[in-house]
């Protein structure tokens, strides 16, 4: 059991991991790139007549929010692996001691920040970009400033929380990798 549950653990925190890099890097890019371009999209020239690096970080965000939306439910599915996996390796995936635990407590507030994320966050932040997208196809800037004003502080919440998450998941791993590293003889040659 504990080496299926050390499987399960090393792939979950990879796959977790991988999907909140995959999400930075695609807003990265699409930040970067698509500005540089001048992209937009039919239904917002209206709006950003005079502004084609706000269209085009529009554009951006329009492009890239799908994979944030994957990106949850990517992560939502690796935390009940890590989950699983922890209780298969009673609380010390990757070795016993110190190392073990570091990587189980820091695996448990990974998964207690993703959960705070998705509860409390996600929700309104959806709401808000969709009532903020709605108002620049709409052309009305008064309802996007609104819209605007709660999603941006959402928005960095957001951002936070999926930094905080990928730090300790970062912690977990490298505390995981080391865990049986103790070093000095093997125990069957101590006495």
């Amino acid at each position: 059991m504990k080496v299926l549950g050390d499987m399960a653990w090393w792939l979950s925190m990879l796959a977790w991991s991988a999907a909140l890099v995959a999400a930075g890097a695609a807003a990265i890019s699409a930040f970067t790139r698509l500005p540089a371009i001048e992209a937009t999209m039919p239904g917002i020239a209206g709006f950003f007549a005079d502004d084609p690096a706000g269209a085009a970080r529009f554009v951006a965000g329009y492009v890239t929010n799908p994979i944030f939306l994957v990106t949850d439910r990517v992560c939502l599915a690796a935390a009940g692996i890590v989950v699983l996996s922890l209780f298969a390796t009673r609380f010390g995936p990757g070795g016993p001691g110190p190392g073990g635990r570091i990587a189980a407590v820091a695996a448990i507030v990974a998964i207690l920040v993703l959960g705070w994320y998705l509860v409390a966050i996600a929700p309104p932040l959806a709401e808000a970009l969709a009532d903020w997208r709605s108002a620049v196809f709409a052309n009305d800037r008064a309802a996007a400033t609104e819209a605007w004003g709660r999603f941006d502080p959402l928005h960095r919440l957001a951002s936070r929380s999926l930094g905080f998450q990928f730090t300790a998941l970062a912690v977990a791993i490298i505390a995981s990798a080391t865990a049986g590293r103790g070093g000095g003889r093997p125990k069957e040659e101590r006495s």
